[in-house]
């Protein structure tokens, strides 16, 4: 029973984790949609986008052509702790009105 054991701490990266990790990777580069429907299976990537951009951080789109565009971090906006940053103030965001 002993090998069957999990460690539970480590966790999945989100969909926003790994799209801003993308983005850092690719630098002035981006990355297209495409990219991120195909290579990373992230179909709502325009919804994390969205989220990314109320926690702080500003992506440029920038239209390639047709319906493909192309994403770049202009400025990154989590902390220190990344899932943190980003959890805390699309959280914030959402209650404002309330």
């Amino acid at each position: 029973m002993d090998q069957m054991t999990f460690e539970m701490d480590e966790r999945k990266p989100t969909q926003q984790e790994r799209m801003v990790y993308a983005l850092r990777d690719a630098g002035a580069l981006g990355v297209t949609s495409r990219e991120f429907c195909v290579a990373m299976g992230i179909f709502k990537y325009s919804s994390r986008i969205s989220e990314l951009r109320r926690a702080g951080f500003i992506i440029r789109a920038e239209r390639v052509r047709g319906t493909l565009y192309r994403y770049v971090l202009a400025r990154d906006g989590w902390a220190a702790d990344p899932s943190a940053a980003v959890n805390d103030r699309c959280n914030s965001n959402q209650s404002v009105g309330e």
